[in-house]
Formats: structure tokens, sequence, C-alpha cells
């Protein structure tokens, strides 16, 4: 039988039975609507499909993810619970593994080629769950083994395709290591000068392309590596749809791009994506989440990061953005405060 979308939307953040019904239980108070049973008896009941919760605890419900009370009443249960969970609940709910961090890729390659994100991703409980997943990977140094960096060795020509391996399938060896680390560095620097709308198909398939080299390669030695160029493309991404003014679909990008750089152990890289999920909100005039998302990025790096677009990690995931925040041809507005 297939799940229940509360179920799913329950478990996205972590939730049990017991500690789901508290916080309906408290949310409905705090909302003025009385007193409400902790009950995981009434949850079980609800997500079997046996009963349709009241609509006060349906609007509780709505109010603990973020979904507006317009929605509950527009479209009715459980419509508006499948409506919560249809682009949230599967990006978040991946494991921190570099399996999750390779399907997650792939959820991030296929944004943009259809209907665009509704609302942020990041909220209410939601945050609080990615933040301490994301804290106990970065605490762990990440699922993949690290291994010794070597000097980059660039093509002597510009990339135009990626080199494919001997046999049947997908290899991740130095020539394939070579034109995507190459095709980054040039997407990267042409951020600066070209416009988002002519860089951002690239990037995309760029992005998609790395997720399946990720998902083929049978040379687990280049996986750091590999994780972390993804990590940049779909980073440079985020900032990209910045620039076409999307900053929900900018969000999903800096969510993979974190979640993908933590997985390679490239904290300072994962930190400063985090930061990114922050400014995207801001951009989207939410601002409930971003000192949490702010804090926790800081919290594990050495050194508060510049806004200076001409260095590494990790200001890099933010080139997009400042190289475009200047730029009143793609709507953005000179002067005032950005976040770092």
């Amino acid at each position: 039988m297939a799940k229940h979308p509360l179920a799913s939307l329950r478990e996205s953040i972590g939730a049990s039975h017991p500690s789901y019904a508290r916080l309906l239980a408290d949310t409905h108070e705090k909302l003025g609507y009385g007193h409400m049973a902790a009950r995981r008896e009434k949850v079980s009941r609800w997500e079997s499909g046996r009963t349709v919760p009241e609509l006060t605890a349906q609007l509780a419900i709505a109010h603990l993810h973020r979904v507006p009370a317009r929605e509950v009443t527009r479209l009715g249960w459980p419509a508006w619970v499948e409506s919560a969970t249809e682009d949230t609940t599967g990006l978040l709910a991946l494991p921190w593994t570099r399996a999750g961090a390779t399907d997650a890729l792939h959820e991030g390659s296929r944004l943009g080629s259809g209907a665009a994100p509704r609302r942020l991703a990041l909220t209410g409980p939601f945050a609080h769950t990615f933040v301490e997943q994301w804290r106990a990977t970065v605490a762990d140094g990440g699922s993949v083994p690290a291994r010794k960096e070597r000097p980059p060795v660039l093509p002597s020509g510009p990339p135009s395709s990626p080199p494919t391996g001997a046999g049947s399938g997908l290899h991740a060896g130095t020539d394939s290591l070579n034109w995507a680390r190459a095709r980054v560095e040039s997407l990267e620097t042409m951020a600066g000068t070209v416009g988002p709308d002519i860089l951002y198909p690239a990037a995309r398939s760029d992005l998609s392309l790395l997720a399946t080299v990720l998902s083929a390669a049978d040379d687990r030695a280049s996986d750091t590596e590999l994780l972390s160029l993804a990590a940049r493309t779909a980073s440079l991404c985020a900032g990209l749809t910045i620039g076409l003014g999307d900053s929900v679909t900018a969000e999903r990008y800096y969510l993979v791009a974190a979640r993908t750089a933590a997985v390679a152990g490239q904290r300072e890289l994962s930190a400063a994506c985090l930061r990114g999920v922050a400014y995207s909100h801001l951009l989207k005039g939410e601002s409930s989440e971003v000192v949490l998302l702010v804090d926790t990025a800081l919290s594990v790096v050495s050194t508060r990061p510049s806004l200076s677009t001409s260095g590494k990690f990790p200001t890099l995931p933010f080139l997009p953005v400042e190289a475009l925040v200047e730029r009143p041809q793609y709507g953005w507005p000179k002067g005032g405060e950005r976040y770092a």
C-alpha cells in the first residue's frame, strides 16, 4: 500500500508518531485553537486514511510545515498534504551518504526542466532536521574516504565534450576528472561576464552528466573529487538561477550542493553552500531560518568568509551572485547589504 503523504511529511523531519503528536498539540494550542490531545494513535489513524483531521488540526499541520492556510481550504485533505510533499520530502529525506548525495544530484539535475517549485523547502522542522544531519556529517568528515590532492592537469585546448572510458560503462578516470574540473572552472570564470540565461543551460547539463558519471563510475578513488566538482556545479546553478530571479529553485540547488560537499568531506565548501541557502531565503523575504543556517555554517569554518569573488573556497558558491549583484540589466539593485 502506498505511503500516506502525511507519513512522508512527518518522516522528513525525523519525527516519530508520539513526537509528531506533541508538536501538533503544541502548535494547535499556540494558534489559539484550544487543547488537542497529543495521542500517537490519532496520527496513525490519519496516516492510515481511516480518519480525516479536523480543520483546526489540518491548519496546525500546515502551520508546522509552512503551508499557507489558503492551500488547506483550497485543495482539501489530503491533496494539500500531497502538494506540500511533492517537491520537498524526496530531497530532504535522502541519506547523507555517497548514494544519497548522488540521488540528490539527480534531483538537482531535474530542476529547471519542469514546473518550478512553489515554496522554500527548508522551513520550520525541516530546517532543524537538516542542520542536525549536516552537523553530524561534517563532524564525521563526510562518508567518502579522502584521497591525496594532486595538481590539476588541464587539457591543452578548451573543453568541448566529456571523454568516455573504455568498455560499456562510464569511468571516472584522469581524463574525465580533468574535463570536469576544466568545465567547472571555465563556467565559474565566465559567470562574472556572461549572462545567467546563457550559462544556466550549460551548468545544468554538466550537473546532469556528473550525476550520471557518479552513478556509473567504478573508480571509487575518484569519488571525493567528483563529488566536490558536482557540488561546485550545483552551487553555480544556484547562483545563476538567482540571477534569473528564481530564489526558490536556487535554494534547492544550494541544498544539493551543501549535502554533496559535506559527504565529500569539503566542510568549507559545504558551509558556504549552507550560507547560500540562507541567502536564497533572504531574497525570498523569508528570514525565519536565516540565523540558524548562518550560525551553523560559521560554526565549522576557521575564519569568517569575505565577499571577495577572487578567492577559492569558501566564497566560490557566491561567485555568480556577487558577479550579478551590480548588473542592473539582470534586475539586481546596486548597493545594500549582501550576505556573506
